[in-house]
């Protein structure tokens, strides 16, 4: 599934990150999470009559913090519909109707591979666009999480975005606690 899409009205570039990927992993993970407390409320009940079932209850327990932590980190995502403009006419890039920075300080567009820092994969799959400015901000227009086709749309976006602005793509990795870089 998309996770991005772009529309070319004249003069302007709009790329839309859409939530429908997003929303169907939070779907998954908060069924999960309601099958796990269930399964918590078994084990402690169980636990009155064997205490022995103690260390399944801790285990739920663990399994029910991982899946609200990554409910969290997706709930962001899977709320709305993100968009960036790119209007060549007023010189301006806008967040959700909002202005952030001149078009003319792009300096280019960067296609950046997230990399868990404690594994050793081949392919990354998270990925993230970036604009970098001339005064070296970054602004991150998005970031995927396990979303299949993630590097063929970001890839995509970024030729698109860079044609449409005349700038360059470049290619760079990152681990996961590297967040701050792309801010």
């Amino acid at each position: 599934m998309r996770i991005l899409s772009i529309v070319k009205p004249p003069g302007r570039l709009i790329l839309i990150r859409r939530t429908a990927p997003f929303r169907r992993q939070l779907n998954l993970i908060t069924a999960l999470l309601a099958v796990v407390v269930l399964l918590l409320i078994g084990y402690a009940i169980a636990v009155q009559t064997r205490p022995d079932l103690r260390i399944y209850g801790i285990i739920a327990t663990a399994v029910v913090v991982i899946l609200a932590l990554k409910a969290y980190d997706l709930r962001g995502l899977a709320e709305k519909h993100d968009s960036f403009c790119f209007d060549q006419e007023e010189d301006l890039l806008m967040h959700n109707g909002k202005p952030v920075a001149p078009l003319h300080n792009i300096d280019h567009i960067l296609v950046r591979e997230v990399i868990k820092d404690n594994e050793a994969i081949s392919e990354p799959d998270q990925y993230a666009l970036v604009v970098a400015l001339d005064d070296t901000r970054r602004i991150t227009l998005a970031e995927t999480m396990g979303v299949s086709e993630a590097r063929q749309d970001i890839e995509e976006a970024a030729r698109e975005i860079a044609s449409f602005l005349n700038v360059k793509v470049e290619k760079a990795a990152r681990t996961e606690d590297e967040w701050w870089v792309d801010r």
